[in-house]
C-alpha cells in the first residue's frame, strides 16, 4: 500500500507540471504573478503559497510577510528579508493570513505565488 501512494503521489508531482518536458530539471513556479512592485502591497488575501521573488531594481532590503494587510505587518509574521540585490529568490513557503511585500526604498520585485 505504501508503494501505491507513493507512486500515486509522484504522479501526481509529474502530472501538475512541475519537472520542465525532458529536461529533468525541477521547476517551481507560481500560477499568479504581481510583476513591478514598488510600493507596500496586499499581494494575496487568505491561504497560498509564495514560490518566487525577483527582485528586477535594486534598492534597501524589502520584505514579505504572512498577513492579510499591510497594517497587520509585523516581525512575528515575517516570511522573510528580499535581499538588496538583483536576482531570484526562491522560496515555496506557504501562508495563511494572505501574503504581503514590503520593498525597500527604491526596490522594485515580481512575486510568483499559488
Amino acid at each position: 500500500m505504501r508503494r501505491l501512494l507513493g507512486a500515486l503521489t509522484l504522479l501526481a508531482f509529474l502530472g501538475s507540471g512541475a519537472l520542465a518536458a525532458g529536461s529533468g530539471d525541477l521547476v517551481i513556479q507560481g500560477n499568479q504573478a504581481l510583476n513591478g512592485v514598488s510600493a507596500s502591497t496586499v499581494v494575496k488575501v487568505g491561504v497560498g503559497r509564495v514560490v518566487r521573488v525577483n527582485v528586477t531594481t535594486a534598492g534597501a532590503v524589502g520584505a514579505i510577510y504572512d498577513s492579510a494587510s499591510i497594517a497587520g505587518v509585523a516581525s512575528t509574521n515575517l516570511i522573510a528579508d528580499i535581499p538588496a540585490t538583483v536576482g531570484t529568490y526562491f522560496f515555496d513557503w506557504p501562508f495563511l493570513s494572505g501574503l504581503v511585500y514590503v520593498p525597500g526604498s527604491l526596490q522594485v520585485v515580481s512575486i510568483s505565488y499559488n
